[in-house]
């Protein structure tokens, strides 16, 4: 998702080698408006309803094949803390889990 009046805000990514079946990453945001999964929840037209600083993204991915099937789960956490803009609002706190199978190519 992409809205052209509010610019992408920078951020430090890191994602490891694949480690046997695991691989990891791991993101900092320091000022986001525009980033990762804190977006979707509050999609208004006000720049203070998604303005978070100190975005922490971690993800971790496991891998197995089976066979002709590939399976694999991922988990990815955020946290950001809430700029103040003259209202309380909460910290953001999110997490997902995906699943995929594959088989054959």
């Amino acid at each position: 998702i992409r809205n052209a009046t509010i610019p992408n805000s920078n951020s430090i990514n890191y994602y490891s080698p694949k480690l046997g079946r695991f691989r990891f990453g791991v993101s900092y945001t320091p000022d986001s408006v525009l980033k990762g999964s804190t977006f979707s929840f509050k999609n208004t037209k006000s720049t203070e309803n998604r303005a978070f600083k100190n975005v922490v993204d971690i993800a971790a991915q496991y891998e197995q094949p089976v066979g002709d099937i590939n399976a694999a789960v991922a988990f990815v956490g955020q946290y950001g803390k809430a700029k103040s803009f003259d209202i309380k609002r909460n910290n953001a706190l999110a997490w997902e889990v995906g699943s995929k199978l594959k088989y054959k190519d």
